[in-house]
């Protein structure tokens, strides 16, 4: 299976041609994804169900949505006929709901343009990470 561009791109920036390095990168990397999922359920525990929403452009946008304030943005949505923006919102509520009190993270990455929805799992990224890291060593 190959990674998208993006992914490519990221992992041609954190594998060097150093041990040390890419097992710094490696630990980083995972710590990051750690704090995500550790942030997201303590907000889930302080708010109820939501999604953790991180803009990469302005990082200082980024929050924690709750369930609620999604179904108003469906709302909103529906009302200026954005129908694909509604139907993905739905869909996030949706998984939401169904990772609420899980082991998985719900997570929306936007870049002001595009929206992504992940359901982290923290062993399965972990997992991932390792394996990406593994693999861009012996391609090196």
């Amino acid at each position: 299976m190959k990674n998208n561009k993006n992914v490519q791109d990221l992992m041609k920036r954190l594998i060097t041609h150093s041990k040390n390095a890419n097992s710094l990168n490696e630990k980083v990397t995972n710590l990051i994804i750690e704090d995500i999922i550790t942030l997201y359920k303590q907000n889930c525990d302080a708010y109820g169900s939501g999604i953790m929403v991180f803009n990469v452009l302005d990082p200082s946008r980024s929050n924690f949505t709750t369930i609620e304030d999604f179904k108003n943005d469906i709302a909103i949505a529906e009302e200026n006929c954005e129908d694909d923006l509604a139907r993905f919102l739905q869909k996030s509520v949706q998984i939401a709901e169904k990772c609420y009190k899980s082991e998985k993270a719900v997570v929306l990455l936007t870049d002001g343009y595009d929206l992504k929805l992940f359901a982290v799992d923290l062993e399965e990224a972990v997992s991932n990470i390792n394996n990406l890291f593994n693999r861009a060593l012996f391609e090196l």
